[in-house]
């Protein structure tokens, strides 16, 4: 597993955890990703749930998304958006892409991010 914090335009610090070649199931089989808010600075002062739309994608070689899938945050994600901390796993796709069909280059592999608040 592979595990990325980063702060969103607002101060919301989020996670994203990326399972490379198995998740609960569907072991070797499909690539996975989850997101969830994060302890963080500025937890006080901001507003909570977040509401948000997240979009994210597996990128090929040429900038084109490959794999896609999207969102919001308003609706059945459990307690992953709400002010941490909580003790819940994340919210996203347990089958993003096959791992046979990996767009990886270079052995990298491009995930593209894209958080708009609602």
């Amino acid at each position: 597993m592979l595990t990325r914090c980063f702060y969103t335009l607002k101060g919301h610090k989020s996670k994203v955890n990326f399972y490379p070649n198995d998740y609960k199931d569907l072991v070797n089989s499909h690539a996975a990703i989850y997101f969830q808010s994060d302890e963080g600075s500025f937890d006080d002062t901001l507003k909570w749930p977040m509401k948000i739309l997240i979009e994210y994608s597996a990128v090929d070689e040429n900038g084109l998304a490959v794999y896609s899938n999207s969102f919001d945050t308003c609706y059945g994600v459990g307690n992953s958006f709400q002010r941490p901390p909580h003790l819940d796993d994340g919210w996203g796709s347990n089958d993003f892409f096959p791992v046979n069909y990996a767009p990886i280059q270079h052995n990298t592999l491009i995930l593209a991010i894209k958080i708009t608040y609602l």
